[in-house]
Order: structure tokens, then C-alpha cells, then sequence
């Protein structure tokens, strides 16, 4: 996993995960990738409107998002 999201982050793609909560809350989001480490991943969640991390031991599945161009808002 952690790979596949560096190489969304060097094509500077956004993302869909489908990630769980640490609650067990299964939740998808389209996230613009700011930095991805073997622990975490930062960026713009369109979801929550925010900056946010996640783990990465949470994610469930990523692939490129289809709404490519999302535009955070200033």
C-alpha cells in the first residue's frame, strides 16, 4: 500500500481510500496527497474539508479518484 500511495503523491494524483476508523467506521474519502510515510499519510481530505493524517495500516484500498481536478478552496 505504501508504495502505491508514493507513486499517487509523485504524479501528484488525488486519491479514494476506503479507510476504518479508529472506531470501526468504514468511511471513503478523496484525499489531494501531501506526504506519505510507512505510518501515515497527510493531506486534503475533500470530506472534512481539512487537512487531516491517516494511518496507514488503516487503509483499506486506494486507487486514483475520477474527480482528479477537486480544487481545495482558499
Amino acid at each position: 500500500m505504501f508504495k502505491r500511495m508514493k507513486k499517487f503523491l509523485e504524479h501528484e494524483k488525488n486519491v479514494e481510500m476506503i479507510y476504518l476508523s479508529k472506531d470501526n467506521k468504514v468511511s471513503k474519502r478523496i484525499v489531494k496527497l501531501y506526504s506519505v510515510t510507512e505510518q501515515s499519510i497527510t493531506g486534503y481530505c475533500y470530506l472534512r474539508r481539512t487537512v487531516r493524517t491517516f494511518k496507514t495500516e488503516q487503509v483499506l484500498a486506494v486507487f486514483p479518484s475520477q474527480k482528479y481536478r477537486m480544487k481545495e478552496p482558499s
